[in-house]
């Protein structure tokens, strides 16, 4: 089993390309309970603060550090929650929906994301 700090910081890079590809509006399936059981540890008003800044800002380094610290902090009190949370994180990335979203952060970079398929794309810069 990987280290808790590891299960926390897969478990934000994992729902991440979803917030940055359109919201929790395209949350579902596996992604849903992996989402679920996050926001499931951030009870406190300050820590709710935190999940609204990850999901207007997926990409900021900052907001997913501090994220990373509230879910680590709760997965080393229950290692019966880390382990579900491993086994929803793998069902995520074996979903269709999570291998078609890319994510890109920094200056002229070109993203596409989305389900494409049999299509000849173009890019002029």
């Amino acid at each position: 089993m990987i280290d808790i700090a590891e299960i926390a910081k897969e478990a934000v890079n994992t729902i991440t390309p979803f917030l940055a590809a359109g919201g929790t509006e395209l949350i579902k399936d596996a992604a849903s309970d992996l989402w679920a059981s996050m926001k499931g540890v951030f009870k406190k008003k300050d820590e709710e603060k935190l999940l609204e800044d990850l999901e207007k800002s997926p990409t900021d380094i900052a907001t997913k550090a501090k994220v990373e610290y509230v879910l680590e902090s709760e997965l080393k009190n229950n290692k019966e929650f880390a382990e579900q949370l491993l086994k929803i994180i793998s069902a995520v990335k074996e979903t269709e929906e999570y291998s078609n979203y890319v994510s890109q952060v920094g200056n002229d970079n070109i993203s596409i994301q989305g389900k494409i398929s049999n299509s000849k794309i173009n890019i002029k810069k």
